[in-house]
């Protein structure tokens, strides 16, 4: 699948599906509560934040760490890695508004993971890119 209809057929999915789910719930009879909305308040811009990070890394996308192209600029110019700070936002936003603390449990076991990737993808990077690299890395927030 070519990296746009990627791109889509994600926006698809969290544009019509979460307000779908998000409805579903409120209607459900489950405790709404004021974590409830802290949640939703996280999910909602981090999911915005997810959307256009995927968007700007557009075809250097890759589940796999993998360096075809350095992106530096949009949320990139400022972040190394948004899309995964996005989602580790959108599951604490998660756990916020279902209120399980299972889901904060998952949630650092996922920080976790996501710091193991971004060692080996920063690796990847710096291996093909070099110096290039380590001058955006020193340029960037995080």
């Amino acid at each position: 699948m070519n990296p746009k209809t990627f791109n889509i057929l994600t926006a698809a999915i969290f544009i019509v599906a979460f307000p779908i789910w998000i409805i579903r719930y409120f209607n459900s009879g489950a405790p709404i509560t004021v974590f409830t909305y802290i949640g939703l308040a996280i999910m909602i811009p981090a999911i915005i934040l997810l959307l256009i990070a995927r968007y700007q890394l557009a075809d250097s996308f890759s589940v796999s760490a993998k360096a075809t192209r350095l992106v530096t600029t949009g949320l990139y110019k400022r972040f190394r890695h948004p899309i995964y700070y996005a989602g580790i936002l959108m599951m604490l936003g998660f756990g916020f508004f279902l209120q399980q603390r299972l889901i904060f449990y998952i949630c650092i076991f996922i920080i976790a993971l996501q710091m193991y990737r971004i060692k080996k993808e920063e690796k990847v990077l710096e291996d093909k890119f070099g110096d290039e690299y380590r001058k955006y890395r020193e340029s960037t927030w995080f």
